[in-house]
């Protein structure tokens, strides 16, 4: 009877582990090698950008290599993790720097305010699934002011 329970209580601390690993490790230290021991090749991600499907790991990695392209140090915290089985829901803040061309703008040097939330699928210890939102129009707004 409590085998169970276990076994699944372990598989949500992992997969909360993974969640805080992935933005440490990926965002963070911009670990893009973290990427593909996290992430199923064949990964879905919606919301990355406003109405984009990512569809692959290598699109992410694309998405990410721009990302970071275009920011700089980002310090990202992750704020709540609440996990059902392969489920998990996480909410996020933090700040990176504008340091390159985002969305045609030019770098301007300033530490941007930015916070989401992600709902993820975790399978075999690999994101496979993902839904993002984040303040994308609130970062432009930062960077035009």
């Amino acid at each position: 009877m409590f085998s169970g329970f276990l076994l699944d209580t372990v598989t949500v601390d992992k997969n909360e582990m993974l969640i805080k690993r992935w933005f440490s490790e990926v965002w963070n230290h911009g670990d893009a090698s973290v990427i593909d021991e996290l992430m199923a090749p064949s990964v879905v991600a919606d919301g990355l950008l406003p109405g984009q499907r990512h569809e692959g790991r290598e699109e992410f990695k694309k998405f990410h290599k721009m990302m970071c392209s275009a920011f700089s140090d980002f310090n990202l915290t992750v704020d709540e993790v609440v996990s059902h089985g392969a489920n998990v829901k996480g909410g996020w803040h933090g700040t990176v720097v504008h340091t390159g061309v985002f969305e045609g703008r030019e770098p301007t040097g300033k530490r941007i305010q930015i916070r989401g939330t992600c709902e993820v699928t975790i399978l075999e210890g690999k994101l496979v699934d993902g839904k993002n939102e984040w303040n994308y129009d609130e970062v432009l707004q930062q960077i035009d002011a």
